[in-house]
């Protein structure tokens, strides 16, 4: 079975494409919370992926027209190599970014799982009976078997 590309598999390539930048862009713009100008930094996201998008074309076409790829053969071996030293880069780059995020930016408990956490507390410390109002009956809604 050979895949044919025609309209129809570009168009939905382009979609799941835009999706993903939508994902991406509001996930990021998101971050900041209330903004004077909350459509700012969505925009200026769709800007900055607009014109990466175009520079990395660019250069492929102007890379295909110049005949790079013939030039560079010899050194195919060097790099190879390389490429490999860029993902573990980026890799390590990568979880450098995001321990960074659990550490720095700690998280406030704000789902099901703070009452849960409340009342644990309580019972370690010893004191739901006298602070934790409500927080019997809440147990009690839930037993054991």
């Amino acid at each position: 079975m050979k895949l044919e590309k025609n309209w129809f598999y570009s168009f939905c390539i382009a979609l799941s494409i835009a999706g993903m930048a939508y994902i991406l862009i509001t996930g990021v713009s998101d971050v900041q919370g209330n903004q004077e100008y909350p459509y700012a930094m969505k925009g200026m996201l769709i800007l900055f992926f607009f014109l990466t998008w175009a520079g990395v074309n660019f250069f492929a076409l102007l890379s295909a027209r110049i005949g790079i790829t013939a030039k560079l053969r010899k050194y195919y071996k060097y790099f190879s190599g390389m490429e490999v030293v860029y993902v573990f880069l980026i890799l390590i780059l990568a979880f450098a970014a995001r321990v960074f995020v659990i550490r720095e930016l700690p998280m406030d408990l704000e789902s099901d799982y703070k009452t849960y956490y409340e009342i644990a507390k309580m019972l370690k410390d010893g004191v739901l009976q006298e602070k934790g109002e409500g927080y019997c009956s809440y147990i009690g809604m839930f037993p054991i078997y």
